[in-house]
């Protein structure tokens, strides 16, 4: 009989809180039948003492890492176990204390995504609800500075782009933000196949390939976020009270 090995990577939810309303959540549309809390140290410490196969974490979700007040020992404690964090789900910055950016650079996170659907004050925030443009983009520059301090290269810091109609005029302006922050752009489709503009639509084109979901398929003869559905067998989720969710988009049982 074959016997498989452990996967030696997770994504663990470092939160299951977020303070943002944004109305393209979908753990907001799901938020009464979702528990909320937050990855104790002490539990981490349990979970890396018994998976010592563990060779990397991903420490996003559904939740926004940096309101774990313990993040920074989580960090810390996986560096010294020889395990590789990152937060490439996305974190979105909106709060972050010094101790735990510093911790960030400092532990060697191999990546953080932060998610910018607007460079403007009014287009962000009619995505991020309740965030603040400019204290995500100070904390993008004091990650910089920390990484300066430390002379690394990571985290490897990538913007996010959610292209939507409301937002799609400034999908140029947000790469030359990329730019400026010294960080690598990422625009993304978004979920519903809304029209876009013909000039946006070429410009995606030239971006990544496609201009919406359906064109992703017809020419690659897969899901857009096919991937997610290998995650529960490569790097399986689990929420921040260790139950098992197979994947980072279970939003429907686990919790």
């Amino acid at each position: 009989m074959m016997h498989l090995a452990p996967p030696n990577s997770l994504h663990l939810q470092a939160s299951g809180l977020c303070q943002l309303h944004c109305p393209i959540c979908y753990l907001r549309k799901h938020s009464a039948r979702v528990k909320k809390g937050l990855l104790k140290f002490s539990d981490f410490i349990n979970l890396i003492a018994s998976n010592p196969w563990l060779k990397h974490i991903e420490l996003g979700g559904r939740g926004e890492p940096f309101l774990n007040q313990e993040l920074s020992e989580i960090l810390r404690y996986a560096s010294e176990q020889k395990i590789l964090t990152s937060m490439g789900i996305g974190a979105n910055l909106n709060y972050a204390s010094d101790e735990a950016l510093d911790a960030l650079v400092r532990y060697g996170t191999k990546k953080l995504r932060c998610s910018l659907d607007g460079i403007t004050r009014e287009t962000y925030e009619k995505y991020r609800v309740g965030g603040h443009l400019r204290t995500v983009i100070e904390n993008i520059e004091k990650i910089n500075s920390l990484k300066e301090k430390y002379r690394t290269s990571q985290p490897c810091l990538i913007l996010e782009f959610i292209v939507y109609r409301d937002n799609a005029h400034e999908i140029e302006r947000a790469a030359a933000l990329a730019r400026m922050l010294n960080m690598r752009f990422s625009p993304r489709l978004n979920s519903s196949n809304g029209p876009l503009p013909a000039p946006v639509r070429n410009k995606l084109r030239q971006l990544i390939g496609y201009a919406d979901r359906s064109e992703f398929l017809k020419m690659n003869r897969a899901s857009y976020t096919r991937a997610v559905c290998y995650q529960m067998w490569g790097s399986p989720q689990i929420g921040w009270n260790g139950a098992l969710l197979g994947c980072h988009r279970n939003k429907w049982g686990g919790l």
